[in-house]
């Protein structure tokens, strides 16, 4: 997998997350606030945040399909650590996800890194016999 696509991966899954606390913030302040005096319609915040919503649950649909085909098709695992990961990246999908890319997905074969690649540009250095 090249590295982008595994960054992207990555960012994706932790933000249902985020998004589950932004959203109840956001609802506790619209609730707190109250209506305005003669406001016809819905709020512009409110619009906004149905469209957000809207693709952070397009972003869960896409990392539900991707998570069980790259866990069977990708990985080194045994068929039922793949079978039992995979039930659990789809049916408790953003609990599941950041771990099973925390734990597989940001590793290479070089090690683990975080965002960006290895901290040093030069080679690991071979242990002396």
């Amino acid at each position: 997998m090249k590295p982008w696509v595994r960054n992207l991966v990555g960012i994706l899954c932790h933000i249902p997350g985020i998004y589950m606390i932004f959203f109840m913030g956001f609802m506790v302040f619209m609730i707190t606030s109250g209506p305005k005096e003669n406001s016809p319609g819905l709020p512009l915040s409110f619009i906004l945040l149905f469209l957000m919503h809207i693709t952070v649950m397009l972003m869960i649909f896409f990392l539900m399909a991707f998570f069980p085909i790259w866990l069977l098709k990708g990985t080194s695992l045994s068929t039922e650590a793949k079978i039992l990961w995979a039930m659990g990246a789809f049916m408790m999908g953003p609990i599941i996800q950041p771990i099973l890319y925390w734990l597989y997905l940001r590793k290479t074969p070089n090690g683990p890194y975080f965002f960006g690649g290895p901290l040093s540009s030069e080679p690991p250095r071979q242990p002396n016999p």
